[in-house]
């Protein structure tokens, strides 16, 4: 559920100004609380009270039990009564209901409208920002990675990451083919970036010599003309550098690239992994995916 609609529902429905709460604004909810608090304690006092003097009339016999009897005396009672300052404390409370309501969906609305926008700039390509320097590189070239506590931030790779993307994947298959020359794999590098279907999402944090990429994972959605044309997706090259595992990384990579795959308007993600090891398995069921739902089959060309 929308902050907005959140705010305005708890502030509408439970009580004047705890909508405010929802929304982080706890200031204006314990004003807002108190005041109307302090007005519809007052408007039951007067109610109660009214109420006893309207009993005890009825009890002693002063005023016959029918209808034209309690309704004269409930007039009487009301017209004794301190009615400015029922008035008062009536427009109050409908003021601080009124505002909360407004107010709480106001404010729920600018935190939603800010929250899908960092949630877009986190997943988009960040192109405009400028690379950060970084003195120090290890033999490849790529900064090193030195894990700490930072909550990595979730985006598309830029152009230019090439170098750590290929860093990260050399994590990703103890023996994998060596590399091509430098064009063939620059030309590769664009094509993935020219394709509207890719989307190579990166897990960036803060590392001992600056921003580096710890986790990768590449989505691929394709058009289809089954389940209504609602297109499908793919899941590959899904690896964590070895010093920032455990902590959760890969699994918001993996969200992060389902939430593309859902807002694209797909059906449902799939990927596949040649791992056996239970605590692989463990980290995509936690991810969000199942086994056992459909049998997977793989054909490689035939060496000649």
């Amino acid at each position: 559920m929308k902050k907005s609609l959140k705010a305005a529902l708890l502030s509408g429905l439970v009580f004047p100004g705890v909508g405010y709460f929802a929304v982080r604004r706890p200031a204006r909810g314990v004003v807002t609380v108190v005041l109307s608090g302090v007005c519809l304690v007052y408007l039951i006092k007067v109610a109660l009270a009214q109420a006893t003097v309207l009993m005890d009339r009825i009890m002693t016999g002063d005023v016959p039990i029918d209808a034209s009897g309690i309704h004269n005396l409930v007039a009487t009672t009301s017209a004794a009564s301190n009615t400015g300052m029922v008035n008062l404390a009536s427009l109050m409370l409908t003021v601080c209901w009124l505002v909360s309501v407004v107010d709480g969906y106001r404010i729920g609305q600018q935190e939603d409208a800010q929250g899908e926008q960092g949630a877009s700039g986190r997943l988009a390509p960040a192109l405009h920002r400028p690379v950060p320097a970084l003195n120090t590189k290890n033999a490849a070239g790529i900064p090193p990675v030195a894990a700490d506590t930072a909550v990595p931030i979730m985006r598309t790779a830029r152009p230019d990451e090439l170098p750590q993307l290929l860093q990260l994947y050399r994590h990703l298959h103890a023996e994998d083919a060596a590399l091509p020359a430098a064009s063939i794999v620059d030309a590769a590098w664009q094509a993935m970036l020219n394709n509207p279907a890719m989307h190579v999402l990166v897990a960036e944090a803060a590392g001992a010599m600056g921003p580096v990429l710890v986790a990768t994972a590449t989505l691929i959605i394709l058009p289809n003309l089954t389940r209504g044309t609602r297109p499908y997706a793919l899941i590959e090259n899904v690896v964590t550098d070895p010093a920032w595992r455990q902590r959760g990384i890969g699994t918001r990579v993996l969200l992060a690239a389902q939430r593309m795959a859902w807002e694209a308007g797909c059906y449902k993600v799939m990927l596949m992994t040649g791992s056996k090891k239970e605590a692989t398995l463990r980290f995509y069921r936690n991810s969000g995916f199942i086994d056992g739902d459909k049998t997977g089959f793989i054909a490689r060309p035939t060496e000649a």
